[in-house]
């Protein structure tokens, strides 16, 4: 008589391992606060490999016992063993079980033991303190074991969410969020599990999709952030030139930590206009205009600067950034926390003119529509993104002509709206 292969056979350990999967993937701790009409993934099915049917009549003592110990841990644990019949030759037809069935989540929980109960438990209270938060509740189902993780600093991270919901794009370092218990090192703790419950809680309008970084998607900043600026010299707190060869009005270039930029009074330094521009050499090479500072918004991230800026309306604010996609979604964003802004050398004529300097946007972006343009600019929009004037076509702000550069910054037309008023 042979050995039967009983080591192959399924035992209780494959439907904890069943469960396991279940647990790892998130489906037991997301489906425990699911309807049974909600759930797609209990009941959960376990195969287990069992006897043939050469088995059944040649070691039916050994089916027996594993059988038995199946029932007994199914009896145990709560969950459900499915049987078949199969013929054992003279002793007749036998009952052997082939599937396990975790019928519920609770069940599952069951096989998984004290510690999965004990965060169960703990996500069940995230859950309680979500509630009245729809788009966090969605956030903490769809990632369970990150709020888990993140369980102690939970409750701080729906308050900063709420808070920043009514002060969207804000302009303030994370730690001058006025919520008691925000600390430095939150945002590197939790940053991606914030990151999806800002996206979910905030309108389009208060997000940057094309930022690389927490602070610029959501427009918050750094105290120790810098920024490029070129003005005057004495504006800049900069010696001026005494080389008495110079025969224009010198600009000096300098660095300028952005806590300072927001206690400028413009004003008061003789500035009446602020020029933002989407690259850097733009704003070092831009022409000197004595009551012009121009600053370097580097990209994606001129929004969440001038956010920060508490004086941005006692001064024309006019911004220069790349024809493409991007550059008219970035103006978008500059508009909607400096309504008065004015593009410059951002309209279908210009990059007409410069058809021999066209390149190739590589990523365009393919928003439907963007918030924050006028008619005209988002015609020119819809034309770059479905592709009408060329395809994926960009003109880099580098490659403009300087004497239309020098003709449009000196060209100062009445604004189109008022400024709004700010405390």
């Amino acid at each position: 008589m042979s050995k039967p292969t009983t080591a192959r056979w399924g035992t209780a350990a494959a439907v904890k391992a069943a469960a396991q999967t279940a647990w790892d993937a998130g489906h037991v701790l997301r489906e425990l606060h699911q309807s049974p009409q909600e759930r797609a993934h209990f009941p959960r099915r376990v195969r287990l490999s069992g006897p043939k049917s050469a088995d059944l009549a040649e070691h039916l003592f050994e089916v027996s016992t594993w059988a038995r110990g199946l029932r007994t841990a199914a009896s145990a644990q709560g969950w459900r063993l499915e049987t078949r019949t199969m013929s054992a030759g003279a002793l007749g037809r036998q009952t052997v079980p082939v599937y396990a069935w975790l019928d519920t989540p609770p069940i599952a929980l069951g096989v998984l033991g004290r510690a999965a109960a004990t965060q169960a438990d703990t996500f069940a209270r995230c859950l309680q303190q979500a509630e009245g938060s729809p788009s966090a509740t969605e956030v903490a189902l769809a990632r369970p074991h990150a709020v888990v993780a993140a369980a102690t600093d939970w409750p701080l991270l729906l308050a900063i969410v709420d808070w920043v919901a009514e002060h969207p794009r804000p302009g303030v370092h994370i730690r001058q969020v006025p919520v008691s218990g925000v600390h430095t090192k939150l945002v590197a703790q939790h940053e991606a599990l914030l990151s999806r419950l800002l996206d979910a809680r905030l309108p389009n309008t208060a997000i940057n999709p094309d930022a690389g970084t927490f602070t610029g998607r959501f427009g918050f900043t750094s105290p120790d952030r810098h920024v490029l600026l070129a003005g005057r010299p004495e504006v800049l707190g900069l010696p001026r030139s005494t080389d008495p060869d110079q025969s224009s009005p010198s600009t000096a270039v300098a660095f300028w930590p952005i806590t300072a930029l927001q206690a400028l009074d413009p004003p008061a330094v003789g500035i009446d206009t602020l020029l933002v521009t989407e690259n850097k050499l733009s704003a070092e090479t831009a022409p000197h205009l004595p009551a012009q500072l121009v600053l370097w918004g580097s990209g994606n991230e001129a929004s969440s600067v001038l956010a920060a800026l508490p004086w941005l309306h006692k001064v024309r604010v006019r911004y220069w950034g790349d024809v493409d996609t991007h550059g008219l979604a970035i103006l978008g964003r500059v508009r909607q926390v400096a309504p008065h802004v004015e593009p410059i050398l951002m309209d279908l004529a210009t990059l007409h003119a410069h058809q021999e300097h066209w390149v190739v946007e590589t990523t365009p972006t393919r928003s439907e529509e963007l918030p924050g343009l006028t008619a005209a600019e988002a015609e020119l929009y819809r034309l770059l993104r479905d592709n009408v004037i060329g395809d994926r076509v960009r003109l880099e702000q580098e490659f403009i002509r300087f004497d239309r550069v020098l003709t449009a910054l000196a060209t100062k037309q009445p604004l189109s709206r008022p400024a709004p008023d700010r405390p």
